[in-house]
């Protein structure tokens, strides 16, 4: 026949026991303290020539002169092949 084991209990003796410490969480500080409008420093419609401004004109000049190029290339061509018909 099979025994029964017996289980042992052990107690936790109270001086074993440490006191739980207590955290502290800290305040988290905000962003924006208000949301008041200010004055634009310069009028937002306003003409100034900028860097990027000169890169788009830059850019925008070599465009048009690729396309009229391409163009005069299909005028030549067309002239050439009306000549031979």
């Amino acid at each position: 026949m099979a025994t029964a084991k017996k289980t042992v209990k052990k107690s936790i003796s109270k001086a074993a026991k440490v006191p739980a410490k207590k955290r502290v969480v800290a305040k988290k500080v905000a962003g924006f303290k208000s949301f008041k409008l200010s004055k634009e420093s310069k009028p937002f419609a306003s003409f100034g020539i900028k860097e990027q401004r000169f890169y788009w004109f830059i850019l925008f000049c070599l465009i048009i002169t690729l396309t009229l190029w391409v163009f005069k290339i299909q005028m030549d061509t067309t002239t050439l092949i009306n000549s031979i018909a």
